[in-house]
């Protein structure tokens, strides 16, 4: 927010969010998030065409940057996911974290994989975010849920996070390398978040994030009515054009 950055974000998404989700999910499509079918031989041909699109689009953004967000674990860590995670990793003889899902590698790799520097082109670092959650439910799930958020309006919720800055010069360009790293930064990730149960933070010295502005919920909520409107008169032009013909 305090850079101009927050409308330069973009994420990863399922597939089927980008129509299912009234005009959250309708928003996402129209500003060029990526969506995945989880089908990857035909996701990794969606990633490379709109990963170009997104670098050429970002020159016509007020800063030319973009910010890609990456969810390498691709769900929820849920206590019923965390022990699937950590049975998949003992059969695999991979490491087995108390607080992380085993990664996905795919959707990494074919974005700072060998095969496309795209994104490597166009970002100057991966920064690194790791959440840790005071609260929780009594079946260990965290606080805020998604439905906590949605209905808990007015509520304020408390998150820590441990941000680090790895420049991409750094971060390893073969596959075999790079699939390597991302679990040794897994690793890392679970050492955090050990520390932050023990002692209720991450190491290191801790900044106040400012709260988000008046100015940036009244431009977000502009946005999505912009483009909900857009995509209802769309919609309704259509019908009527299919109902005259």
């Amino acid at each position: 927010q305090t850079v101009g950055e927050e409308a330069h974000v973009r994420a990863f998404a399922k597939k089927s969010l980008a129509w299912q989700l009234p005009v959250v999910g309708w928003t996402a499509s129209l500003l060029n998030f990526i969506f995945l079918s989880r089908n990857f031989e035909k996701d990794k041909v969606n990633i490379s065409k709109q990963m170009k699109q997104l670098a050429q689009r970002s020159q016509y953004y007020s800063t030319r940057n973009y910010w890609l967000t990456i969810f390498p674990e691709g769900t929820r860590c849920r206590p019923d996911k965390l022990e699937e995670s950590q049975a998949f990793a003992k059969s695999r003889g991979l490491p087995v974290f108390k607080h992380v899902l085993v990664p996905r590698m795919k959707g990494l790799l074919a974005t700072l994989g060998e095969h496309d520097n795209t994104l490597r082109n166009s970002a100057d670092a991966v920064i690194d975010c790791t959440f840790g959650y005071p609260l929780r439910r009594s079946g260990g799930k965290v606080r805020p849920s998604v439905q906590d958020i949605l209905l808990g309006v007015g509520r304020r919720w408390k998150v820590h996070m441990h941000v680090r800055v790895i420049p991409m010069a750094s971060v390893p360009r073969e596959d075999q390398a790079l699939q390597k790293w991302i679990l040794g930064v897994f690793e890392e990730k679970d050492e955090l978040l050990e520390h932050y149960k023990v002692h209720g933070c991450f190491p290191g010295e801790t900044f106040p994030v400012e709260k988000p502005g008046i100015r940036m919920l009244v431009s977000n909520l502009m946005v999505f009515t912009v483009i909900a409107l857009a995509v209802t008169l769309g919609c309704h032009a259509t019908y009527s054009y299919f109902l005259s013909s």
